[in-house]
């Protein structure tokens, strides 16, 4: 990022420049007129220098003068219409290039694509269309903006049409914890929902000459009992330089954030990234090449599983302006070269502010090179099952208008949105707001796991290693660690059914299965994970380990369950362990002991296979004898349906 002007490629700056290609176009004409305006000439040479010297108020006054001297003269115009859209005075500026129109209609080409700008910003589609229809009636030799002109063509079209289906719309403040007299923007989200962390623009403690007098900083704020706390300045992480552009990974632990001009840079800006350790932040690292370039790498956002890294860059040598571009950790934890996402996405114009949602297949971005009601919109698209990214949908008025609307976040939930405005109402400049996202522009549901692995005899915290494995596809989601105080967050999207193992040296590891393959589960799970301690007598269930109904088959989702046990085994070589099977009382005694035995013995077979010795190892059946749970509903019974594995002698 980090200067908000710099990089947003506003509509307002391209209108600048060509407004400014007229004056000195006319320029060259006007000192040819064979009219006599020597006082007009004089008075507009006299504003001209004002201009180029930054005064608009002085050139404002020798234009109109000029203009009251001689009507008919076209650069006074031309000067006043280019400060009054740089102030946004659409009315003062389409005042004057009509004029401008009516006196010389056909001599000024570009004029009637300035006004087809002007107009849309007004919602007047139908006579900005006429306009750009009138501006291609002229031979294409004289269009200088044809391609800009083509895209606003799209917008007036599209916009048109799509502002006759508003979309619901309701925006709410989150208040004066989180908001302040200054601009806050960026809001980044854990995936809990009780991590807020936003880009803010404060006054600088000391200004150097010539420097801007505030510094962007980020500030956090925690969700507690429904309230915001007041949110505080991250003093680990800030500088008196500029820190933005941040995302919060879902887990809360990393930080990654856009700086520029660094020491340590690669490139003009460059993404860094800090880890919580449980007690602070850790010292900002710069994440090196391949992510970073010689160029323009801006606004990361992290998938839930730690695993993508999207960003907007300028690295592509065919363009100038910023598009997305994505980065998969190899299977050795290195970031891999980043690839440009595919034509569809990306255009020609500039994308900026990915965001990818915690369901890790939909991505909310900003664009002006899309179909869009003018200037930047927002945009969703979804991966589909192929890997292949679906069609880009733009989210519709009012939550896209006339103006420039460059980012939002959708809590993991899929219900809410998160974005900054500076709309009437607030407490300062920007504030951040949410508003309840509607039903067609929702990202897939995502719950999460939270809780603490402590020492189940001392209660004390563990740092312990953790995974998350999809069972169908024995495949590792996320691989981490507890903090110093033993906390973790993950994220659990939808469609999968995951195994939960829990490890540390010298413990029991710890295992649980959340099965989400077929429903969504929109409460989440808290989860405190007591570890034991590697001693005899103690126990474990598999709650990973599955079989088809009263049968003794291992099905194929058992295999990371045994997988785990396995290395267990491998590293505590001098353990020997029982395991036993257990049913629940439905069925006769005989056929459940019978059951119990056959169950524990395929895991035996397991181990024996794969290189556990005999010795080490032995199966028992328990049939219905030591039930945990109740026998009288279908979740007790289906606790005491279980395969444990007990430290012996």
């Amino acid at each position: 990022m980090l200067s908000k002007a710099k990089h947003l490629f506003k509509k307002i700056e391209q209108m600048n420049k060509f407004i400014i290609i007229l004056i000195f176009t006319i320029a060259v004409l006007s000192a040819n007129a064979q009219h006599s305006r020597e006082i007009a000439e004089g008075l507009a040479r006299e504003a001209k220098k004002a201009y180029q010297q930054g005064d608009n108020k002085t050139t404002e006054r020798l234009c109109l003068e000029a203009i009251d001297v001689d009507s008919t003269f076209v650069n006074p115009y031309l000067m006043l219409m280019n400060i009054y859209y740089s102030y946004g005075y659409y009315k003062e500026t389409e005042f004057y290039v009509k004029k401008l129109i009516r006196n010389n209609p056909d001599d000024y080409v570009e004029i009637y694509y300035v006004l087809a700008n002007i107009v849309i910003q007004d919602k007047r589609y139908e006579e900005a269309i006429a306009n750009l229809e009138k501006y291609f009636s002229y031979p294409t030799d004289q269009l200088k903006s044809a391609q800009l002109a083509k895209k606003l063509l799209l917008d007036a079209e599209f916009a048109k049409e799509a502002i006759k289906n508003p979309v619901p719309f309701a925006p709410e403040n989150l208040g004066d914890a989180v908001n302040s007299e200054y601009d806050e923007y960026l809001p980044s989200l854990s995936v809990d929902g009780q991590m807020l962390v936003t880009t803010v623009q404060v006054p600088k403690t000391y200004e150097a000459w010539g420097e801007k007098p505030y510094q962007e900083d980020f500030f956090i704020s925690y969700l507690n009992n429904g309230i915001w706390s007041t949110a505080q300045g991250m003093a680990e992480i800030n500088t008196l330089q500029n820190e933005g552009a941040q995302a919060i990974s879902p887990d809360g632990k990393f930080l990654y954030f856009t700086a520029c001009n660094r020491q340590d840079g690669l490139g003009e800006c460059d993404l860094y990234y800090s880890e919580w350790t449980g007690v602070k932040w850790s010292t900002p690292q710069n994440l090196g090449a391949p992510v970073n370039s010689p160029y323009w790498d801006s606004q990361p956002s992290i998938s839930s599983d730690g695993k993508s890294l999207y960003f907007a860059s300028t690295r592509d040598p065919q363009s100038d302006k910023p598009n997305l571009y994505v980065s998969t950790k190899t299977s050795s934890g290195r970031w891999g070269i980043p690839e440009k996402l595919p034509i569809g996405i990306n255009t020609d114009f500039a994308e900026q502010f990915p965001f990818i949602h915690s369901d890790n297949k939909t991505l909310y971005f900003g664009s002006n090179g899309l179909p869009s009601f003018g200037g930047f919109d927002l945009y969703m698209v979804q991966k589909q099952e192929n890997g292949e990214w679906g069609e880009v949908k733009n989210l519709g008025y009012p939550i896209n208008t006339e103006n420039n609307e460059l980012s939002l976040i959708v809590n993991s939930f899929g219900d809410q949105a998160y974005f900054a405005s500076n709309r009437d109402g607030g407490y300062g400049k920007q504030d951040i707001y949410k508003f309840e996202l509607y039903e067609n522009a929702r990202p897939d549901m995502v719950s999460y796991l939270k809780g603490i692995v402590y020492d189940a005899e001392t209660n004390e915290p563990l740092i312990a290693d953790f995974e998350l494995i999809d069972i169908a596809k024995d495949e590792k989601i996320i691989v981490a660690k507890s903090d110093s105080k033993g906390k973790f967050l993950v994220a659990l999207p939808s469609g999968i059914d995951y195994a939960l193992n829990v490890a540390k040296n010298g413990y029991l590891f710890y295992s649980e299965s959340f099965l989400m393959k077929d429903n969504e589960n929109k409460e989440p799970f808290l989860l405190d994970v007591p570890l034991k301690k590697v001693k005899v007598g103690e126990t474990v269930v598999l709650k990973n380990i599955f079989f088809e109904t009263d049968s003794y088959v291992l099905k194929e989702g058992s295999i990371s369950e045994l997988k785990t046990l396995l290395g267990f085994m491998n590293t505590n070589p001098k353990l020997n362990i029982e395991i036993s099977g257990h049913t629940d009382n439905v069925g006769s005694k005989t056929h459940n002991q019978e059951l119990s035995l056959n169950r524990a013995k395929s895991v035996f077979d397991y181990l024996v296979k794969n290189n556990i010795s005999e010795n080490r190892l032995s199966f028992v059946g328990y049939a219905d004898d030591q039930p945990i749970d109740s026998n009288e509903t279908e979740k007790g019974r289906a606790n005491n349906r279980r395969t444990e594995f007990k430290i012996v002698e």
